[in-house]
């Protein structure tokens, strides 16, 4: 029985395929592109600042040093709400 050779074969030249010509098939996005932000560095009076021990928040029985909250504007995929 060869059962795996062909199995094998089989897997390893699909693969082969997809290589060679997967691009052949994938199209470009519709979707915009996000602008990224410039990173700024800050002192570490700003950082105090950010992590103040007044900004702690509980959420569900967890507790994070800042407030916790989602975008505005973005999904879970971070995709832009039109």
């Amino acid at each position: 029985m060869k059962t795996g050779y062909y199995i094998s074969g089989i897997g390893h030249g699909l693969l082969i395929l997809v290589l060679l010509f997967g691009g052949l098939f994938s199209r470009e996005s519709d979707e915009p592109t996000v602008p990224v932000a410039d990173v700024s560095i800050i002192s570490s009076e700003e950082f105090a600042a950010l992590t103040s021990p007044v900004l702690a928040t509980e959420l569900a029985g967890l507790n994070f040093p800042n407030p916790v909250g989602l975008a505005p504007g973005f999904d879970k995929d971070a995709r832009v709400a039109h």
